[in-house]
This record gives structure tokens, C-alpha cells and sequence, in this order.
């Protein structure tokens, strides 16, 4: 083990000081790539479930949760710099902090003080960052813990893989509850305050479909568990929901897509729960859902949103009391269920990849 460790070091030494090359990076299925540079597709996430099992001694809530990684996702550009220079990250949102509060930064930090720790601090490498961002915030689709998944990723792999995909999952809880989600296989059976992740098969396939739609306004999760009921919560047993889900997969119904989140997200934006049954209107009846603690309602097994939304999409901002009802509008997108394998990062579905890259060239 000493000697692994000690050749791995060595590899991932050798690798972050290396100058900029044209020779390509040994793992072909984790994205473009060069021996300095790594461009990944940063993926979101949903809560099938959502249940709120009590408030724990520290602040934290317990949850059991089934979370699926999904293809509605960002593109993250990682470069190595030289060692000194301060780390940098360009986005095109401008919402965006790109400073060292982003979970990127914090990540690609943590990165180099654990990973590189064996490493002279002074032949550390500088990161170089582009994030190319379609995920809104505050819409409970852990898009910026997906952002410091994918970044932990990539600078693993830039380094030559000194930490385990162990390593870094468990690194991740420290920056966000929902980032070590990211590092399972695609579905998830997570508890305790997020990071306890249990690798399940997943009950879907890669041709069942979704729908996300998100209102102009971001929901912070501080203020929804503020007003959630701690003695309105719902029954419903967690392993009894796994293995209903797991039984009819995209059939699920809307009382095993449960969130217990729901009920004070609905409190604080009334409108939301419009927004969720218009929704399991569409196409002749389906499931619908919040995701996280929201403001993105999910519609399981529809492509397409009602005729009225994508009608009046651009002008509904103004219903839900935004000044700008050009600029915001609607969050609407499809979506699939992604999994991955070990070592390998996560990819759009077949079914939207081209639709994934042609946003991102719109960015």
C-alpha cells in the first residue's frame, strides 16, 4: 500500500507541473481533454423522494431520500495553472459568485490541500476555470454541488488520480450536502444530512423522460426549512418507497414521489402548487413534483410542457412579481436519467446530447 501510494504521489507530481502538451489524458470516457486541461459535462440532480425524518442536535435535518443525477446540466473547463497564481473562474451567469465562496474554488482548494498534500504547497498547481452555466440556482437541482463534483473530478484526473473515488465523495460533504451524491453511480439512497449514499440500482431507464420548469424566483433552502412543520410530515416508510419505486420505475405515482419540503415551499410561494398541478395536467395526466426544496417542479414521463406554458413563457415572470419579464422567464428543459461507471464521469443522454451541446453553444 505504501508503494501505491508513493507511485500514485509521484504520478500526480509529476503530472501537476508538467507544462501545457498536446499528448492526451489515458481515460477517454471522462471528457475532452488534454494533458493541462479537462472539459466535462457538470450534471443536476432530483429528489424522487424527499422525507424529512427529524431536526438532529445539530441544526441539520435527517432526510432519507432517493436522488437521481440527471443530464439537465452545465459544461466546466478546468486548466492547470503554474504553481502561485490564484486560482480563476469565468461564468457566463452573471449571479454567479466567482470568487471563493463559488463551491468550484472551494473544491479545486480542498483538492490540493488533501490530494497534494505529500506535494512542495510552492510546485501546487493554480486551477483556470469556465463555467458554462444552463442550471438556475435556487431551483433544488444541486447544480452547484454538481459544479464541485465535476471539479473535484477533474482536477483528480489532471493530477493523474492520486485520491480514490472513495476519497473524494467523502471530501465533498464538506463542501455541500448534496456533492457526494454525485460521485455514486446515478441513483442514490441518501440519509443522514445528506452524506450517507447508498449506490441503488436505478428504477429508471435512459428513455424515460422529464420535464423541469422553474419559476423566475429561487427558493432559499434556509427559509423553507424555517417554515417547514415538523409535525406535518408525512409516513410514509422510506425503504417502503424505494422498493414501490423500484418495482413500477417511471409509473411511479404521486404518492411515492413524496417531499416532505413541499409543504412550506408552498407556504412561501402559494403559486408553486399552481404551477405543480398545471403540470400533472400535462400530456393527458402525469406525476408531478418539487424537487429539493424547490422552486423546480419536475413532470415524470413528459417531453413537453403544456401548450399555455410555452405560450405565455416569456411573459409569466411578471406573475410571479419579477421586474423584467423579457429577461425572467420560465426555466424550462428536458431532461433523462444519466448514470455512470466507475472512473468515468457523467454524459448527456443519447436522446439530448445534441440538445445539451447546441445550448451550450448558445451560452
Amino acid at each position: 500500500r505504501a508503494y501505491a501510494r508513493a507511485s500514485c504521489l509521484a504520478r500526480a507530481h509529476s503530472s501537476v507541473i508538467m507544462s501545457a502538451a498536446n499528448s492526451s489524458i489515458s481515460s477517454p470516457d471522462t471528457g475532452a481533454a488534454s494533458s493541462s486541461s479537462l472539459t466535462l459535462f457538470s450534471p443536476s440532480k432530483i429528489n424522487v423522494f424527499l422525507r424529512i425524518i427529524r431536526r438532529r442536535e445539530d441544526g441539520f435535518h435527517e432526510l432519507a431520500s432517493l436522488f437521481h443525477v440527471i443530464d439537465c446540466g452545465d459544461e466546466l473547463v478546468v486548466d492547470l495553472g503554474p504553481p502561485g497564481q490564484k486560482d480563476t473562474l469565468k461564468c457566463n451567469m452573471t449571479n454567479v459568485p466567482v470568487d471563493s465562496s463559488n463551491l468550484v474554488l472551494k473544491a479545486l482548494a480542498m483538492f490540493r490541500e488533501r490530494a497534494l498534500a505529500d506535494i512542495p504547497a510552492a510546485e501546487r498547481p493554480s486551477y483556470h476555470c469556465t463555467l458554462r452555466k444552463r442550471v438556475p440556482a435556487g431551483a433544488g437541482l444541486g447544480g452547484g454541488s454538481g459544479n464541485a463534483a465535476t471539479a473535484l473530478f477533474a482536477a483528480n484526473v489532471l493530477a493523474g488520480n492520486p485520491a480514490s473515488e472513495s476519497d473524494l465523495q467523502t471530501w465533498s460533504a464538506d463542501i455541500g450536502s448534496d456533492c457526494p451524491v454525485y460521485f455514486g453511480k446515478g441513483a442514490s439512497y441518501v440519509t443522514g444530512r445528506g452524506e450517507f449514499v447508498d449506490d441503488v440500482e436505478s428504477p429508471f431507464t435512459d428513455d424515460d423522460s422529464l420535464l423541469l420548469v422553474k419559476p423566475p424566483i429561487e427558493l432559499s433552502t434556509g427559509r423553507i426549512f424555517k417554515a417547514l412543520d415538523l409535525n406535518n410530515l408525512s409516513d410514509a416508510d422510506p425503504k417502503a418507497l424505494m422498493s414501490q419505486i423500484a418495482d413500477v420505475g417511471a409509473q411511479a405515482t404521486v404518492d411515492l414521489t413524496v417531499n416532505d419540503l413541499e409543504a412550506p415551499a408552498f407556504e412561501v410561494l402559494p403559486r408553486l402548487r399552481e404551477l405543480k398541478e398545471r403540470l400533472a395536467e400535462a400530456d393527458g395526466g402525469c406525476t408531478s413534483f418539487m424537487s429539493g426544496s424547490g422552486s423546480t417542479i419536475v413532470a415524470l414521463g413528459v417531453d413537453t410542457p403544456p401548450t399555455e406554458l410555452i405560450a405565455r413563457s416569456p411573459s409569466l415572470a411578471s406573475d410571479w412579481g419579477t421586474f423584467d419579464p423579457e429577461e425572467d422567464k420560465l426555466f424550462i428543459s428536458r431532461a433523462r436519467f444519466i448514470t455512470r461507471k466507475e472512473g468515468e464521469w457523467f454524459k448527456p443522454s443519447k436522446a439530448l446530447a445534441e440538445e445539451h451541446a447546441n445550448a451550450i453553444k448558445e451560452l
